[in-house]
């Protein structure tokens, strides 16, 4: 039997959300007439039991396994038609409702794969705002608005660097919502962000020698062991950069850059085998195992990275099957598992 953790950060957005729903439901019922549509009601009321049936049927042990798949399908179901409705008529509240669906599929759905939700955000964004402005003042009608699309241009951003993939969704305007305090609770230095916009916007035109350099200071701006999880998470961060870049540049079949390589994935390795998973910000090193375990070149850091899956999988939410399944197969085909 697996051994079960909760931390703080497991369930944060997904609270955040259902805060912002209860939120925007009482501004309407205080407003003279309300202010929203009826159909973004509907929305904020169908998205917030596929919320609550969601997280109930993660804990709950005196309903069958059928009957809550039922429950869930039905859920999910009705959710997604009034999302489709909102967007139809281009209601910025379906935002919320991307969002929504959004979290759900970084957790259970294809690794990185998060293109379509955030693909239809963008697009939503654009038919209300075309610069931050424009957006500040569209969140002081809908509250929260300015976090939630900072939690989607995060997807964004740390999708193309989990997939290797050039471009991003978001413009540099969106990412301004990303604060301190978001940069904090992801434990990810701003500065290390900033490198995963350049890698990831560098496309054909990525220039080696400068990558190099920036991978070495990554590297070297790591802090000493023994530090707090927070710093420890820092330096998993930095390691996902430098694994990042030089996993892009330079000839695969080098033996240097192999060795650098290695020596990246085995510096995340440990840190996510010292960290513990009582921590509230152990969730946030899943890029940093996914990049570590597609790169490893040794069954121990296989081992470490599988651990990690592993403790996703028996938290009280679990998260990221797909992660590990892509790493397995990884490691069959060269022949580490």
């Amino acid at each position: 039997m697996h051994d079960r953790y909760t931390t703080v950060n497991q369930y944060s957005f997904i609270k955040r959300l259902a805060a912002f729903y209860e939120q925007i439901k009482d501004a309407n019922t205080q407003a003279s007439g309300g202010f929203l549509a009826p159909e973004a009601i509907e929305l904020v009321s169908r998205i917030w039991d596929f919320i609550r049936v969601r997280m109930k049927g993660q804990t709950a042990s005196n309903v069958s396994t059928d009957r809550q798949s039922v429950d869930e399908v039905q859920y999910h179901v009705d959710a997604l038609m009034r999302l489709t409705e909102a967007i139809d008529k281009a209601h910025p509240i379906a935002l919320f409702g991307i969002a929504t669906f959004a979290f759900f599929e970084v957790c259970d759905g294809s690794f990185g794969e998060w293109q379509c939700h955030l693909n239809g955000a963008r697009s939503l964004l654009d038919f209300h705002c075309r610069n931050k402005a424009d957006l500040d003042r569209l969140s002081h009608e809908l509250t929260g608005l300015n976090e939630i699309v900072a939690h989607l241009v995060w997807f964004d951003t740390m999708g193309a660097i989990i997939r290797g993939s050039n471009g991003l969704i978001f413009d540099d305007w969106h990412r301004e919502t990303l604060s301190e305090e978001f940069f904090a609770n992801v434990g990810c230095p701003v500065d290390t962000f900033h490198l995963f916009v350049t890698l990831a916007k560098a496309g054909n035109h990525i220039n080696t020698l400068d990558l190099s350099f920036e991978a070495l200071d990554q590297l070297l701006l790591r802090a000493e062991p023994g530090s707090s999880d927070m710093t420890l998470v820092e330096n998993a961060w930095r390691c996902t950069a430098a694994i990042a870049i030089i996993s892009r540049i330079g000839d695969a079949g080098s033996l240097s850059r192999r060795k650098a390589l290695s020596t990246a994935v085995d510096q995340a390795c440990r840190v996510i085998a010292i960290m513990p998973p009582t921590s509230g910000i152990y969730i946030h090193l899943a890029a940093t195992a996914y990049l570590a375990g597609m790169h490893a070149t040794h069954p121990r850091q296989c081992e470490i990275v599988r651990a990690y899956w592993r403790h996703c999988r028996a938290s009280d939410f679990p998260r990221y099957p797909d992660g590990q399944a892509k790493c397995e197969a990884k490691w069959r085909a060269e022949g580490l598992a």
